[in-house]
């Protein structure tokens, strides 16, 4: 019997450090906007810590679902497995994660265009 309820709190804990990292991609892209070098340098330290805890949540993840018996399946794959009333929250947690991760994703985006902006603008006046 599949234990729904371990599921749902794991999957509430995953969803939580997904949109926590939203914020921190947001405190990224305000540092690459403000050109402050001594800020860049210490968030590049930062997301490179981060970067490291998406790993490992992401191997917790694998080691969570191998546990229970869905080594293979993805997490809309798990959530379509439960006929419980718990699959309407899972479902719900499942999107805030994929909002979560979009939204990782576009400030993501945003920040490697400043970047390349910026890396533009300096190869220009090594130019002149």
């Amino acid at each position: 019997m599949t234990d729904w309820m371990n599921i749902e709190h794991f999957m509430e804990r995953y969803t939580t450090f997904f949109e926590e990292m939203v914020e921190l991609e947001k405190v990224k892209l305000s540092v690459l906007m403000s050109n402050d070098v001594q800020a860049i340098q210490a968030n590049l330290l930062e997301q490179q810590s981060n970067a490291k805890r998406i790993e490992n949540i992401e191997v917790e993840r694998q080691n969570f679902f191998q546990t229970h018996g869905f080594n293979e399946l993805s997490l809309r794959e798990v959530i379509a497995l439960c006929d419980t009333e718990q699959k309407v929250v899972l479902e719900h947690t499942y999107e805030r994660l994929q909002h979560a991760i979009s939204q990782i994703k576009y400030h993501n985006r945003k920040s490697m265009e400043i970047i390349h902006m910026n890396l533009s603008i300096y190869q220009a006046a090594e130019v002149r």
